[in-house]
């Protein structure tokens, strides 16, 4: 173990390495479980199923209730799982636990915690230390899955070991759950060891939304090699001048990134941030339902009169819109705090008829109807009076009117809410427009028409992340204009995505609704499979998008449609990633399974031909019968037909060949993933062998 600065324990190798050799192998502390018909876990799903108070799945809470002692539970505590308890920590494991997360040992148990305590652990004297088992579990657990049932094992040494986008190091269990860690590539003596916290298709998303999941599930910024790199791998599009090269977006930046220069420079990020999270990517952008913060910090303003514009879009909902000033603070991670809940921030909110400054004011006498999907609310500000005014489709709300203590102050644009919109910054683009001869009047826009494009909404943020990509094809060079371009096809192709999984049948409709659906189904595939092959040759949506679109073909039986997705997610799975990665040992030989299948296909229907040809010309003989009923060791086929299975099937060959030299490295040779590609290899030089000799009788 050793320290680094910033990034706290990590683990350096005592000697170097050789790729797949084992590094540890070491039993968990504690392996926790579901346990369906356990009267404490059933009480506690039941817990997670009514109480809105839980932060976390049920899972978790199992897990810390697992890191108690005898001493904790107390003398009435039920330790045998068969009449409904469970088994104690022992203290000195529970010690080597509590070392793994050392967090704030004051801090106080929540709301959800307390209720777990209450309901389960009646006995337990201090429920901070449950609290504190369970930051522990939510930091360093590793999964575990046996049958349909999930779960999580803490282990002590592996638990120092930190994250990286690029690992030195993967781990897996054998058979009788044995942590085992080896090395992913070679390690020298005093490197870093490092490991994925991420699932091996994880590693393949783009830097954003590795970030973004890491900030959820583990509440850091990764700042590995990957993720700031000049070039984000797994976000790349067809460059429009040349149509064969690849421009790649550059890695999101954290929150501590500057705002950028002034709107005619046009701002780094541009106009419109994501504020919280400040971690942003194509996926956050398309999915409606988070409630984020949005904000224009290079237009702050300090003095003067100053109007804006919302429109409400599709799914908008807890609207909270107004301004923000410059000490307000993005954050990397996703929080329920938004534009008005602290004190650096001002919001009206008319679906929920209140306003926001330090927390929720409500308005009893705001009139109308609440604001919806289409609803244009104009947000007015004095910075000399300190006065802030709202309107609804241009009628101005005098009950939502805010007083604040300008003070020089800087504020700009802020918004928090669900949902699409639209934010109008310039005179041109406003619906309503601030009446100069009524309340309105003496407004200016906050931006003047000529800057740049005044109407804004949850892609803005994204739409410089291609500027200075360059197509090392042509040497075109991305500007603001073709990374706008670039962004615009980001969201057809979430558009796609959407309309695809809207489009999927019912479960348990296995003929779907019809043929006039699975028509339109149809045509869907083919306008995704249109918009991705065009300009997607690189790039992670597409890449999930593909995966749908080749299950599709396959459950249609469109043999080369499903190949051709196959083939270009496992191109893919290798651009994307640089070293081995055993999703990509698994497209090579989910392709191989295909081509397999083709070629026995093919082999039994030439075989099928060759029999009724021969059968035909010499009519039935016993030994001829005796011969069709081996499977396929039938008659001689046609030389331009076994010529094409056998290619099939020396392909299929090959790409099993490759998938095992990855998955014996990172998993070994005698683990279920490992073998499970042996036998297919095994069956495919079977297959061969039967063709081969077909071809020589």
């Amino acid at each position: 173990c050793d320290r680094i600065a910033g990034k706290g324990r990590v683990l350096r190798a005592s000697k170097s390495y050789e790729a797949g050799e084992v590094i540890i192998a070491d039993m968990p502390l504690c392996v926790a479980r579901e346990q369906p018909g356990n009267a404490a876990w059933d009480k506690l799903v039941d817990i997670a199923g009514t109480s809105t108070v839980l932060d976390f799945r049920a899972l978790w809470y199992w897990c810390a209730l697992h890191s108690l002692t005898a001493d904790d539970l107390g003398p009435e505590h039920e330790s045998d799982p068969e009449r409904g308890g469970w088994p104690p920590m022992s203290a000195e494991d529970q010690q080597r636990l509590l070392l793994l997360h050392q967090g704030d040992p004051d801090k106080e148990p929540s709301e959800g915690t307390m209720a777990v305590a209450a309901a389960l652990t009646p006995g337990l004297r201090d429920v901070g230390l449950l609290e504190r088992c369970l930051q522990v579990w939510l930091m360093n657990a590793f999964a575990v899955h046996e049958e349909a049932l999930g779960g999580h094992a803490c282990m002590f040494l592996p638990s120092f070991i930190s994250h990286s986008c690029c690992p030195t190091s993967v781990w897996h269990y054998t058979s009788d759950q044995c942590f085992v860690l080896r090395a992913r590539r070679g390690i020298v003596k005093d490197e870093e060891v490092t490991l994925s916290y991420l699932d091996e298709s994880g590693l393949l998303d783009s830097a954003g939304l590795r970030r973004n999941d890491l900030s959820r599930t583990k509440r850091f910024w990764c700042e590995c090699q990957r993720c700031v790199d000049a070039v984000d791998l797994s976000r790349g599009l067809t460059c429009s001048r040349c149509r064969k090269g690849v421009l790649f977006a550059r890695a999101p930046p954290s929150a501590a990134s500057a705002a950028g220069a002034s709107p005619r420079g046009l701002p780094t990020r541009g106009i419109l941030r994501a504020l919280r999270p400040a971690h942003y990517d194509e996926v956050t952008a398309a999915t409606l339902d988070l409630w984020l913060t949005f904000g224009a910090p290079a237009l702050k303003k300090c003095s003067g009169r100053f109007y804006y514009e919302v429109r409400l879009g599709t799914g908008a909902s807890e609207p909270q819109l107004g301004w923000a000033t410059e000490d307000f603070k993005a954050d990397d991670e996703f929080r329920e705090q938004g534009v008005g809940d602290d004190e650096e921030g001002w919001a009206a909110d008319g679906e929920r008829k209140c306003v926001w400054h330090g927390g929720c004011k409500e308005v009893p006498d705001w009139p109308g109807a609440p604001w919806k999907a289409g609803s244009v609310i104009g947000c007015a500000l004095d910075l000399d009076q300190g006065i802030m005014t709202f309107s609804e489709e241009g009628t101005w709300i005098p009950a939502a009117t805010m007083i604040f203590q300008p003070e020089g102050r800087g504020l700009f644009p802020a918004l928090s809410l669900q949902g699409d919109f639209e934010v109008r910054l310039r005179a041109s683009d406003f619906e309503y427009p601030p009446d100069p001869d009524g309340a309105g009047g003496g407004f200016s826009p906050w931006l003047d028409d000529e800057v740049v494009p005044g109407v804004l909404d949850r892609w803005s943020p994204l739409c410089l992340d291609f500027i200075g990509s360059r197509c090392e094809n042509c040497g075109y060079e991305a500007d603001a204009a073709e990374s706008t371009r670039l962004t615009s096809l980001e969201r057809q192709l979430a558009a796609a995505a959407a309309d695809w999984s809207a489009s999927a049948p019912s479960k348990g409709d296995a003929d779907g609704d019809g043929e006039e659906a699975d028509s339109d189904r149809c045509e869907k595939a083919e306008a995704a499979a249109r918009l991705i092959n065009e300009w997607f040759p690189q790039h992670g949506a597409a890449n999930r998008l593909r995966e749908l679109l080749a299950e599709f073909h396959a459950g249609r039986g469109n043999t080369a449609a499903q190949l051709h997705h196959l083939q270009k997610l496992s191109d893919y799975t290798a651009a994307s990633y640089p070293g081995v990665n055993a999703a990509h040992a698994w497209a090579k030989a989910a392709h191989a399974d295909v081509l397999m299948r083709a070629a026995e296909s093919e082999l039994a229907t030439a075989t099928e031909k060759s029999a009724e040809s021969q059968d035909g010309e010499q009519g039935p003989t016993a030994a001829h019968a005796e011969d069709a009923e081996e499977d396929l060791d039938g008659p001689a086929i046609a030389t331009a037909d076994i010529g094409a299975i056998e290619g099939n099937v020396v392909q299929a060959l090959a790409e099993y060949k490759d998938a095992l030299g990855t998955l014996e490295t990172m998993f070994g040779p005698e683990h279920y993933w490992t073998m499970e590609v042996v036998d297919k290899a095994s069956h495919g030089e079977e297959v061969l062998s039967t063709v081969r000799r077909q071809c020589s009788e």
